[in-house]
């Protein structure tokens, strides 16, 4: 059950939508219209984001400062569709913060390898990414992934703390952080790790797990 859940933490973001929970089931009669329907929150941070990236095109803005925005705007989401959208483009900011081509290729072949199960594929892969670009933060929170995945916790555990030291906004690595500390009954770290990643991402599934404060 924990490697069921703890996929939608460390997972990339093209995966994000496949292992999320599924929706609940709807009236027929009514789906097509509620379909046809935008969320307005999402409609309007699309259009944040377009202006942002016209911007960024436009003076020529750092990536970090990119990152930043969209930071802001995850916190400021008034909707789960909405914030999700957000964290979508995070995701895809911190893979494509990879220092070169050669080290982005290798994320996506690493990335191919666990869709297709291929752990210890995967992981060797990984390995060669944290070795060239050690400053690569979503190098290290993969990694993290597959030895959750392969049940390798304390390694997985070193890791997260490694993609945190470089990035420790990580909603990612947070709320997997948490799952392994809550698995483990160390329910305090696994509570301050689960409060940051909420204060980061109010709207993050896993704000369920946090316990209200006595």
């Amino acid at each position: 059950m924990l490697a069921g859940a703890l996929a939608l933490i460390l997972a990339a973001p093209k995966e994000a939508a496949a292992l999320s929970p599924l929706p609940q089931q709807t009236d027929s009669r009514n789906s097509s219209a509620q379909q046809s329907k935008p969320d307005p929150e999402t409609e309007r941070l699309k259009e944040l984001d377009a202006l942002q990236r016209a911007m960024t095109a436009a003076q020529n803005v750092d990536p970090n400062i990119e990152r930043d925005n969209l930071f802001a705007i995850l916190k400021t989401a008034e909707t789960e569709d909405g914030a999700r959208f957000v964290a979508q483009k995070i995701w895809n900011s911190w893979l494509d913060a990879a220092p070169d081509a050669g080290i982005r290729k290798l994320m996506d072949d690493a990335l191919e390898r666990r869709r297709w199960h291929d752990y210890e594929g995967a992981r060797v892969i990984l390995d060669r990414v944290v070795e060239a670009a050690p400053a690569y933060a979503e190098g290290w929170n993969q990694r993290a992934f597959i030895f959750f995945l392969q049940e390798k916790y304390d390694e997985s555990l070193v890791d997260i703390e490694k993609a945190l030291a470089l990035e420790p906004r990580h909603f990612g690595a947070l709320s997997g952080k948490a799952r392994i500390l809550t698995n483990r009954n160390e329910h305090k770290d696994a509570q301050a790790a689960l409060k940051l990643a909420v204060d980061v991402y109010p709207w993050i599934f896993e704000r369920k797990l946090l316990r209200p404060e006595e």
